[in-house]
């Protein structure tokens, strides 16, 4: 009579399926590291985007900082023109009354030519000031936009 014992499946003692479940558990290893690997990237990829994202806004910015700047120079030139403008009309009036045809006509065409140089500049600052605004930058929030909207979509 010979008598036969059956080890259990986890208590085999075979080195071949000692060798397979080695193999098993190493490649499950490995998928965690790879996808540890993988969101570790993801991530430093984000951070490295949102610094890029800011860099470029900062850029823009700086932009729309200077053409405000402009604008409100030549507006400010603008009203300079147009005190002095006032100045001399107050004068050509003063000089009108006093003197009755000469000197006050030469006031007012320098007056009228200061009131001309204020409306030129107006102009110009008006138009720099409208270049400027909105002050958002919108490539910036169109592109940050797009990057939540992916998120959002990687994440579902």
């Amino acid at each position: 009579m010979s008598v036969t014992t059956e080890l259990p499946d986890s208590a085999s003692t075979d080195p071949i399926d000692q060798t397979v479940d080695q193999k098993a558990a190493d490649g499950q290893a490995k998928a965690t590291r790879g996808i540890a690997q993988l969101v570790k990237y993801a991530s430093e990829q984000l951070v490295i985007l949102v610094r890029e994202e800011l860099k470029l806004a900062r850029l823009e910015l700086s932009n729309k900082r200077k053409r405000v700047g402009r604008g409100a120079a030549l507006l400010g030139m603008a009203a300079l023109f147009a005190l002095y403008a006032i100045g001399v009309l107050i004068a050509a009036g003063v000089l009108g009354v006093a003197q009755v045809f000469q000197p006050w006509l030469a006031a007012l065409i320098v007056g009228g030519g200061l009131l001309f140089l204020a409306a030129i500049f107006a102009v110009l600052g008006k138009r720099q000031l409208k270049a400027a605004t909105p002050p958002v930058p919108p490539e910036v929030v169109e592109n940050l936009k797009a990057d939540m909207g992916a998120l959002k979509g990687a994440k579902e």
